[in-house]
Order: structure tokens, then sequence, then C-alpha cells
């Protein structure tokens, strides 16, 4: 019996390898290149290129792309939108073989989008169609007809997200940045898109305010987007800031009437000298300080709806020990 199973073993294992030896001698990765170019073209309005094509075998089956690039229109200015160091798409195995399509997944490896709202309050981007890219689609080069794509996930890793608005005060900016993002994004073809990010660094800059970045860890955040994108389900986001770790959770619903929000915070332990340097950078001129030795708890929560001429209702409690404030600009 032992020996049976061995020989099965065996067998599916020669089978793997020939399939293999079968798909680097039959099919050539850069046939795909006009059929990738197109659909990202038609996805995304604007000019994609795309580097170094080959064949790829682990995690997933499929083709590997190195050096995209996605292309700012020219009302958008010079330079590229998005670029990823690559792209690994996942394929069938047996469509591979008759030069044939199937995506299962798609994973991008070091995407980078650099986002900017000028004095005048336009951004660098515009996300309605391209009359250029519309008026002349590029030829596919895929042979057999429409491949099918049956995505279960994109997957993302070590994203950067860039962001500068001088539309409040062109000397002085806000600048945020979202780096070593690691996140999942799931759901598609179903009621309920989920977003699943596992960690990444946020960076706030805010010369207005103060000089300081304030440093933000973000440790998980969880949530499911349903209703065509007007409910958010919160179900948990957890940020690092120095010592003390701050959980959300709840839903964001847009409704008739105006963002339904109701959110809660758990209870959370700050140590004074984190919450003295935050404060420190939000008071700008004013030097607000704090000294103690014990922690100050603080839970709050945010229920009830957003609108132009109502604000929900917030509540918070805040538990402060043995803390000095010490300022010296009341005068």
């Amino acid at each position: 019996m032992k020996k049976k199973v061995l020989l099965v073993l065996a067998a599916a294992a020669a089978v793997f390898v020939l399939a293999v030896a079968i798909l680097f001698l039959v099919v050539d990765a850069d046939d795909f290149r006009g059929y990738i170019e197109t659909r990202a073209e038609e996805a995304l309005g604007r000019d994609v290129r795309l580097g170094e094509i080959g064949l790829s075998l682990m995690p997933v089956f499929g083709l590997e792309v190195n050096d995209v690039a996605v292309a700012a229109r020219p009302s958008e200015g010079e330079g590229d939108l998005l670029s990823l160091r690559s792209l690994r798409i996942g394929a069938r195995l047996m469509p591979l073989l008759e030069k044939r399509l199937e995506v299962t997944s798609v994973v991008l490896v070091e995407p980078t989008i650099n986002l900017v709202r000028d004095a005048q309050g336009d951004w660098n981007f515009d996300l309605g169609a391209s009359e250029e890219v519309a008026e002349e689609p590029a030829q596919s080069s895929e042979p057999d007809g429409a491949p099918e794509v049956t995505i279960d996930a994109i997957q993302v890793t070590g994203g950067r997200l860039s962001f500068r608005d001088a539309s409040r005060n062109p000397a002085q900016p806000l600048d945020l940045a979202l780096a070593n993002l690691d996140f999942v994004i799931s759901g598609f073809g179903s009621e309920v898109f989920r977003v699943a990010v596992e960690g990444g660094t946020l960076d706030v800059s805010d010369a207005a305010i103060g000089p300081d970045t304030v440093h933000v860890g973000i440790a998980d955040v969880q949530l499911a987007v349903s209703g065509g994108g007007r409910s958010v389900e919160l179900e948990r986001l957890e940020l690092d800031l120095g010592k003390a770790t701050v959980a959300l959770s709840g839903t964001v619903e847009m409704q008739t009437a105006g963002t339904r929000i109701d959110l809660d915070l758990e209870p959370a332990r700050f140590e004074v000298s984190d919450l003295s340097s935050l404060l420190t950078t939000a008071s700008g001129d004013l030097a607000l300080s704090l000294s103690g030795k014990r922690p100050v708890e603080l839970e709050a929560s945010v229920h009830g709806v957003l609108a132009e001429n109502r604000l929900p209702e917030i509540s918070a409690v805040a538990r402060f020990n043995d803390i000095t404030i010490e300022t010296d600009a009341l005068m």
C-alpha cells in the first residue's frame, strides 16, 4: 500500500514537471503584452507602460511584469501617476498552455502613488475617461477571444501613497505619507467588498499647526463596504501612537439626510509624555505641555448624522491622575 502511494506521488510530480517544461517551451509571456496593456488602459483611461514580462511559478502560476508605469495625462502635468516595481498576475495553468490568459489573482509589488492638490484646489489627476485612449484602443494580441477573469483578491505589498494639499495655504501645505502598506482587497463580484490592511505607517506634517511630524503605526484595519459604497462597516481600525494602541469600530452610512456615523473608541491608555508631544504639535505657538507619572485613560464615541447644519453627538471620558499642565502663552 505504501509503495502504491509513493508511485502515485511520483507520477503526480512527473506530470507537474512535464507541465512546467511544456509551459516554458510553448508559451512566450511577451505574447500577452498587448492584451494586458489594452485592458489596463481601458480600465484606467490613461497610457500604461510595461517592462519585461516573464512566466512565474511561485507562489502561483502566471505572469510577472516588471517596471509598470501608469502615465499622467498632459493636463495633469509631467511624470507618472502610478508606478509598480512588479505586477504578478495569477493564471490557470491549462489555458496558459493554450496561450489563453484566465486571471485568478493580482499582486501589486511596491506601488507608488503621488497625489497633489494645488493652491487653486485642482488635483494632479482626473478620474474622467481619456478621449485619446478611448478613440484609439490598442489592439490585443490575445489569440483566442476574451479570456475569463475571476479575481479572488488583489494584494498590495510595500505600497506607498504620498499626499500634499496646498489649497488651504500654499506656504504651509498639509503632507501625508502612507508607507510600507500591506493590504488585501477581496469580495469582487459579491455584495460585500472587503479591505484588510495588515500593516503600514502614517506620517502627518502640517506646518500650520507645528514643525513636528506625527508618526502613526497602522497595526490592523478591517472594513467591509456594501450598498455600492454607501455603507462602510469598520470592523476594526487599530493604530499605534507611541506606547498607546488606539482601536475604533463602528459604521459609516450615506443616507438621504446626511452621513450617519456610529463609531466607538475602545478604552485606551496614553503615556503622559506621548500625549504631551501630541498636544505640543497641535497647539503650535501656545507652548502647551503636560507632565505626570500615571497614564491618561480615554474612551470616546461619535453617534448621529453629519449634515450641512448638523453634527453627530460626540461623547468622551478622560481620566487624569496627578497631571500638571504648563503653558507660557495664556497672558
